[in-house]
């Protein structure tokens, strides 16, 4: 889609509908080398695209996340915009000199990065500044979110675990139906969108395994099929399985927040089942849902998940 170009406040606008992620461009100054650097703003965004049980939402038009991360060409430091010109003093600032060097020794051309691997690499300056595991878990869950941005693209309105779960029931009735074969591929193919979006991995990976066989595939059926199964079987995964480790580790401190052990508890409870650890995920939802302190959504969502995952165990 094209999109007009204007200049407002100071700032490019890179899309203009009202209902759309709207971006803007400040110059700005790399703090490690002194390189001009162009740092986006967010100037809006919306919730149309629904959201996720790990409390992703996305936004109908672009993600703000895509480009949420500022990343200097020549020293690759890489930070959330809104940090990214903060002072900071002389011994923080040659740890960060160091991360850079190691991250430039196996790191490819700034043009090749991916939004995940950018991400991937503020968390890493994060935990120099000293951001705690809780922050760097988030961060780094972000980079899987990015991971399946690219997998599942935009699918309106799907608002939480429910209305997936409802939405793969109505598919599989659907591809009971005599469909046509360009028909049936195109349901598999959506279904294994949403099942993603949902966690359901066995689910996602039934509907891409009947789509094969639906030969002959054309080139781009077959680069969406890899592309999807990178996605959701290499590249998600391994930024869930190293946020796991962070929430765990955080949560093994004292002296936290009931409000955000609680947050945590939840966001780890669902990664978890997203990794299809259904035992451990099951007790951290009844933790939450248990716990009258625990927000609304998120007593909500872990009664709801338990549930499905109990449902399962009897099936």
């Amino acid at each position: 889609m094209m999109h007009k170009t204007l200049v407002l406040f100071g700032l490019i606008l890179l899309a203009t509908p009202a209902s759309a992620t709207q971006i803007g461009v400040q110059a700005g100054t790399c703090p490690l080398d002194g390189a001009p650097v162009k740092i986006n703003r967010q100037i809006s965004t919306n919730t149309y695209g629904g959201y996720d049980s790990d409390l992703v939402s996305y936004a109908s038009n672009g993600q703000w996340r895509t480009h949420a991360v500022t990343t200097c060409e020549k020293d690759l430091f890489s930070l959330l915009s809104q940090d990214f010109e903060r002072v900071r003093d002389e011994t923080v600032t040659k740890a960060l000199l160091s991360e850079s060097q190691a991250i430039l020794a196996t790191a490819p051309d700034l043009d090749t990065l991916t939004p995940w691997e950018r991400q991937a690499f503020a968390v890493r300056f994060y935990k120099v500044i000293g951001e705690d595991n809780a922050t760097l878990g988030e961060l780094t869950l972000t980079a899987a979110w990015l991971a399946r941005d690219e997998a599942v693209g935009i699918y309106e309105g799907l608002d939480g675990p429910i209305a997936a779960i409802n939405l793969l029931a109505a598919g599989d009735e659907e591809l009971k139906k005599p469909l046509t074969k360009a028909q049936r591929k195109t349901v598999l193919y959506n279904m294994a969108r949403v099942a993603q979006r949902a966690g359901e991995n066995q689910k996602r990976d039934a509907y891409l395994d009947e789509f094969e066989t639906l030969s002959p595939l054309d080139a781009e059926e077959k680069a969406a099929i890899a592309r999807m199964r990178k996605m959701t079987q290499k590249v998600e995964p391994a930024y869930q399985d190293e946020a796991i480790k962070l929430f765990r580790a955080w949560l093994n401190e004292p002296d936290h927040s009931p409000m955000r052990v609680l947050r945590i508890s939840y966001l780890l409870a669902d990664t978890l089942r997203r990794r299809d650890r259904f035992r451990e995920a099951f007790l951290l939802y009844t933790l939450v849902a248990g716990d009258d302190k625990a927000p609304q959504q998120l007593r909500d969502l872990s009664i709801v998940l338990a549930s499905h995952i109990a449902d399962r165990a009897k099936n």
